[in-house]
């Protein structure tokens, strides 16, 4: 007991204390009116601890990273010199008769990076002749031309840069009696009865021969599909395709017209002047060798030939002799269209293209260029297709002789070497291609006189009618 009383006197004392140390802080008493008696009792209050405030940082910007001067581009790469290239060269034609001119023509390529000039200089058999500057742009391919004569028959060897060709300069035959022609060609295709899905013809464009000159197209309706000049044997094709016509009943129509100028021609040889063949000229091998229709390979027209010829080594004397053959061997007689040397050979008669190949293949075989001329009469009262041949004399170039009228007149001398000027050439080859090709028969023809075709469709019949008109406008 008396241990509670001392505890609770201790705890006493203490709030006794605690309430002094509260009285002696100066208070400052709200107002209030005389009849209020404060009785609130003071609040024990717990000092909120003050902290310092944290001092305001300000974030430092990272520095920019310093900026590098930028990267100058490597410098432009300088474009390389003009370098020349001379890609072609082309001698047109490739034989002239003494002091007739030549255009000789070649290609240039720069394959450089520059503009440049090019100095072309023409060599003739080694020796520089003309020069021509060009300039030529980069990446550009640029043509420079030349013309020459000679005065002299031969062989000459045109350079320019590292390419090289020859030229032949031959004396030529003598020109007279020019009669210019008008000539329409017109062909006619009748549907009687085909159901056609498309129609194709080929015909023989008209070309300039050293005969045959001033070719003026005036008309040609419709207008081909293509037209195809062959550069081996300098001939044409044209060559039309229709579509869904000529219906049943009806018909489409091919009209050409045309004037031209052929001249009498003849050669006066003098054995003398006649040259030695080149016998790796391409044009040399080209013509003698054998073909379709002038079979100049096979053993009996080789020896044949070589028993005409014996030992004569002047070849316009062996053609004499060979021409002579065919006149004695061969009888005219219809056979139904071109047979060919061999057949000729064989059998002793043929047309005129059967006598015109027989000697072409027996002068091929014994080493004399030779070719066949397809074409036709031009004057009307003549209206009919005709073949004659020629064969290369060196020097002289080609020499026309027409064994068929010949054997027909019985005028051999006149025939030989000579020519009128009423004839229309179409082709100087046998060996004619067709372009595009056909579907029904083979491309290589051989003979293209007057005309090919072939239809796709059903069956039927279907008429073509091809014919020709020619009136004389000037000349004897």
């Amino acid at each position: 007991m008396r241990k509670t009383l001392s505890i609770l006197g201790v705890i006493f004392i203490a709030i006794l204390l605690l309430l002094a140390a509260c009285e002696s802080e100066p208070e400052t008493a709200p107002a209030t009116t005389p009849q209020e008696t404060p009785t609130e009792k003071p609040e024990l209050t717990i000092p909120t601890p003050v902290t310092e405030p944290e001092p305001e940082i300000t974030p430092e910007l990272a520095p920019e990273p310093e900026q590098s001067a930028p990267e100058s581009e490597p410098p432009a790469k300088e474009p390389e010199p003009a370098k020349f290239e001379i890609i072609s060269l082309v001698i047109n034609p490739i034989e002239v008769e003494v002091r007739e001119t030549a255009e000789i023509t070649a290609v240039i390529q720069n394959t450089g990076g520059k503009e440049g000039t090019y100095t072309a200089i023409l060599t003739v058999n080694g020796v520089e002749v003309k020069t021509k500057d060009i300039v030529v742009a980069p990446g550009v391919s640029q043509g420079v031309s030349f013309t020459l004569s000679k005065e002299e028959p031969g062989t000459y060897r045109i350079e320019l840069g590292s390419l090289s060709s020859n030229l032949r300069v031959i004396h030529g035959p003598a020109y007279s009696s020019p009669q210019t022609y008008q000539v329409t060609r017109t062909l006619t295709i009748r549907n009687e009865t085909a159901g056609i899905d498309r129609i194709k013809v080929w015909m023989p464009m008209v070309v300039e021969w050293n005969s045959q000159r001033n070719i003026v197209i005036e008309e040609t309706t419709p207008s081909p599909s293509s037209m195809l000049k062959d550069p081996q044997y300098s001939s044409g094709v044209l060559f039309w395709e229709f579509l869904n016509k000529p219906s049943i009943g009806s018909s489409v129509t091919i009209t050409e017209q045309f004037t031209y100028t052929s001249y009498a021609i003849s050669y006066e040889v003098d054995p003398v002047k006649i040259a030695v063949y080149d016998k790796d000229d391409p044009e040399y091998i080209l013509f003698t060798r054998s073909g379709k229709y002038i079979e100049a390979n096979i053993p009996k027209i080789i020896e044949t030939a070589t028993d005409i010829v014996r030992n004569e080594t002047n070849p316009y004397a062996a053609a004499y002799s060979i021409y002579e053959w065919v006149i004695n061997h061969m009888t005219y007689q219809l056979v139904g269209g071109l047979k060919g040397a061999e057949f000729a050979f064989e059998n002793g008669y043929g047309e005129c293209g059967d006598y015109s190949a027989l000697f072409v293949a027996l002068c091929r075989a014994a080493g004399i260029p030779a070719r066949p001329v397809a074409g036709r009469w031009a004057t009307s009262e003549e209206s009919d297709w005709h073949v004659w041949a020629e064969f290369y004399l060196p020097g002289y170039g080609w020499i026309p002789v027409d064994p068929t009228i010949a054997d027909e007149t019985q005028n051999l001398k006149e025939n030989f070497g000579h020519l009128d000027n009423k004839r229309l050439i179409f082709n100087k080859t046998y060996n004619i291609i067709l372009h595009p090709e056909p579907y029904f028969f083979d491309a290589d023809v051989g003979f293209l006189q007057t005309l090919c075709w072939e239809y796709h469709g059903l069956s039927g019949e279907i008429k073509l009618d091809l014919s020709y008109s020619c009136k004389q406008i000037s000349g004897s």
